[in-house]
C-alpha cells in the first residue's frame, strides 16, 4: 500500500494522475490531500494533520 500525499502545492487530482503508475503495477494507492488546500474545507495545522 502507497499512500501518495502531493504537498501543499498540488491537491488531489494532480496527484492521482501522479500515482497511476504505481496503480498500474496493481499497488494499493491511497490519495491524499491537506485539510485547507485544493477543495478541502478547513485550516492547513498539525492538528488536523493527526
Amino acid at each position: 500500500m502507497l499512500i501518495y500525499v502531493p504537498g501543499r502545492a498540488g491537491n488531489r487530482d494532480i496527484a492521482a494522475r501522479a500515482a497511476q503508475a504505481f496503480a498500474r503495477d496493481g499497488r494499493g494507492v491511497l490519495v491524499a490531500s491537506y485539510r485547507g488546500y485544493g477543495d478541502n474545507p478547513g485550516v492547513p495545522d498539525e492538528r488536523g494533520l493527526y
